[in-house]
């Protein structure tokens, strides 16, 4: 009986020791990386309540590439803008917005989509093509930022 206890301590006590190694061994208890950069003044605080998104439905479902082999690609997406008035825009100019994304989305090189640089060109791109729009329809609010919420390609 005493060899029973005596292996099942030893089990528990090497269970927990490669527990503790490996939580030290990542880091996984040290500082949140977003918290370090923030004390080190690298990270700008965003005040939330200045930031308004739209999500652009229904998703993007197209085909691209001119190679042998088309693809398809499905992409839906949120756009972050400073004004909440740009919902609104965007709404009302629905089918501008769709076929201007869906032209850009068209003109992509396949494996360029596949690495992140390629994704955030992408996202560079879709948002300079809504701020043209939004302009064009005179709103003066800021895209902050496009959020691929869905990237699939096959």
């Amino acid at each position: 009986m005493k060899n029973i206890i005596f292996i099942a301590v030893g089990a528990i006590l090497i269970i927990g020791i490669s527990v503790g190694a490996s939580v030290f061994i990542t880091g996984a208890m040290s500082e949140p990386p977003v918290a370090a950069a923030m004390e080190e003044g690298v990270v700008e605080e965003i005040d939330s309540d200045d930031i308004y998104y739209y999500s652009v439905q229904p998703e993007f479902v197209i085909n691209y590439g001119k190679n042998a082999r088309p693809r398809v690609l499905m992409v839906e997406m949120s756009v972050a803008s400073d004004q909440e008035s740009t919902g609104d825009v965007l709404d009302r100019h629905g089918p501008e917005l769709r076929n201007n994304i869906l032209m850009l989305l068209a003109e992509q090189k396949g494996a360029g989509l596949e690495t992140s640089d390629g994704k955030n060109a992408l996202r560079e791109d879709l948002k300079a093509s809504i701020e043209s729009l939004l302009v064009r329809h005179g709103n003066d609010a800021k895209i902050t930022d496009v959020f691929l919420t869905r990237f699939v390609t096959q």
